[in-house]
């Protein structure tokens, strides 16, 4: 199976970004016409809730209601007694609504934003804007998706910028994925990442009978190599080499001709079925689709965010998710998901970690809708 990056994958998902950012005002402007107060909020998402079969009386479960309009409040006909439709639900607790139809809103028309610059178009706390974009990605990150292709989290290490709760005392943010490598080094084999099978991660300064010679470091870079593109950060991590001295081992294999650089800083090993770099040749199995999501998802997450932790790397994959697949994720789709889901609190999202193996959803590029 021909293993091969698009260079154009890239360019095409920064291109989709600035349309979908462009596209923000005119959504936004949509959104405020249609929801002007909380009133109106709120009774768009007891609508949206009747209509998924969500409503109930929180007592007796009875359907035989009466809504309070304009407000949360049901009073049930058969127990005589007043309950709140939202209690229970996703939206427990929930002190205003409004914020957080916006940001259903925006995910639902293929809007990307921050919680950033969401606190300061919504003109809410920082705080609440990151916490309600964490509370919506664990819902989506929950949901079943047919396409996935498993990978280790290691590929995306160019991206962690920032520090979380689990980044070591004084160290880069990057350390978090050094930590997770370690444990796992320490525990036996990984778990299959989807691009290569098994990988025993086993630091080259810590092999017995190695003396860090160039031969030595050539010899131990291709083994950790193989025929499926490996990242130069995920190297890095597993060899314990400089960044100066992978580099040098990389170029004299290439200049052997025992190894490929591919485009984005990725290489493998050179076989009959690895072309070399520069190379725009169709590709067809799940894997090679996961290599032109990897693309995708870190030029995507260095626009609109511009560096994450490595802590909440599954919600940022799942919130590209819901950018990329209009069909899975079409208007409204969003909303029934957080309608069926559990309520998430916040000790779920702090407590919540990215473990080494992710799931990226990998489909045809050329199959994609507009956003």
């Amino acid at each position: 199976m021909r293993i091969v990056i698009q260079v154009s994958a890239a360019w095409d998902a920064e291109l989709r970004v600035r349309t979908s950012e462009i596209e923000l005002a005119a959504v936004w402007a949509r959104f405020t016409r249609k929801f002007a107060t909380e009133a109106d909020c709120v009774e768009e998402l007891y609508r949206r809730a009747l209509d998924a079969g969500a409503v109930e009386c929180k007592k007796c479960r009875g359907s035989d209601l009466v809504w309070v309009t304009g407000t949360r409040t049901l009073r049930c006909r058969q127990c005589n007694r007043l309950s709140w439709f939202t209690a229970d639900t996703f939206f427990r607790r929930v002190r205003l609504v409004r914020p957080w139809l916006a940001a259903i809103w925006l995910l639902e028309h293929g809007v990307s934003i921050s919680s950033l610059r969401f606190h300061r178009l919504v003109n809410i706390a920082y705080s609440t804007a990151w916490n309600i974009f964490r509370k919506l990605a664990m819902v989506m990150a929950r949901q079943a998706c047919a396409g996935a292709v498993a990978v280790q989290s290691a590929l995306f290490t160019t991206i962690f910028s920032r520090r979380s709760r689990e980044t070591p005392a004084r160290a880069h943010p990057r350390a978090e994925q050094d930590e997770i490598e370690r444990e796992y080094a320490e525990g036996g084999p990984l778990a299959n990442d989807g691009l290569g099978g098994e990988i025993v991660i086993e630091p080259l300064s810590e092999q017995p009978g190695v003396n860090h010679g160039p031969a030595d470091a050539e010899s131990h870079i291709y083994q950790l190599l193989s025929n499926e593109p490996i990242h130069f950060d995920a190297l890095l991590s597993r060899c314990r080499l400089s960044a100066g001295e992978l580099s040098a081992t990389l170029t004299m294999l290439e200049l052997d001709g025992r190894v490929s650089t591919l485009f984005g800083g990725w290489f493998a090993r050179v076989t009959a079925n690895v072309k070399p770099s520069g190379t725009t040749a169709a590709v067809g199995g799940p894997l090679d689709h996961a290599i032109e999501e990897i693309v995708e998802i870190l030029t995507y997450i260095r626009i609109v965010f511009h560096g994450i932790s490595r802590k909440y790397l599954r919600s940022y994959l799942a919130v590209h998710w819901c950018w990329a697949d209009r069909e899975r994720w079409r208007r409204g789709g969003l909303m029934l998901a957080c309608l069926a889901s559990a309520p998430v609190s916040e000790n779920d999202v702090l407590e919540s970690a990215t473990p080494a193996v992710v799931d990226v959803y990998a489909r045809s590029f050329s199959a994609r809708p507009a956003p």
